[in-house]
């Protein structure tokens, strides 16, 4: 996405979401400063699981396929144990869990097709997806068709993934 502010052009999914958090009232970070680094450290952990994503569903062969699925439920397994729940932090929905929908949000389309077994036995995670999930922010973040895109988008690719959707 870009976004264009005064004559300034901005892109970047979270530098436009950081921008827009500090021009409008209220935040999505968290005040203390050591908590919202650590916050950040997990959304850029978010986008590197993103990178993994787009890795499973381009795979061409089932070997590298396989590979980056372990890829992710290795990163799920990992961020399992920073959840304290409902929202990544407690009570407050913050940018991380903004940005772990977006993340979460390719696992729903998945799942239309498959269980890949990316969440499987992980409580907390599970809980999370089911809570960011419910908030309109996320709910209306895409459109309302953006399921139905995805799937026609991975159908073209010609690769690993296109050959288990129906």
């Amino acid at each position: 996405p870009i976004l264009k502010a005064d004559d300034a052009i901005l892109f970047e999914s979270q530098v436009i979401a950081e921008y827009l958090n500090e021009i409008t009232p209220g935040s999505l970070h968290p005040a203390d400063p050591l908590e919202k680094a650590r916050h950040r450290s997990w959304i850029e952990f978010a986008s590197q699981t993103l990178n993994t994503i787009a890795g499973f569903y381009i795979a061409k062969d089932q070997q590298v396929f396989t590979q980056k699925q372990a890829e992710l439920r290795s990163k799920f397994e990992r961020i399992e144990q920073e959840i304290e729940g409902p929202f990544f932090a407690g009570q407050k929905f913050h940018m991380v869990d903004g940005v772990w929908g977006t993340v979460l949000r390719y696992l729903d389309s998945f799942d239309q097709f498959q269980d890949f077994g990316f969440l499987k036995d992980l409580k907390e995670i599970s809980l999370w997806r089911e809570k960011i999930n419910q908030r309109p922010s996320v709910i209306n973040a895409v459109s309302t068709d953006y399921a139905d895109l995805l799937m026609k988008f991975l159908k073209r690719k010609n690769t690993h993934i296109s050959t288990l959707i129906p």
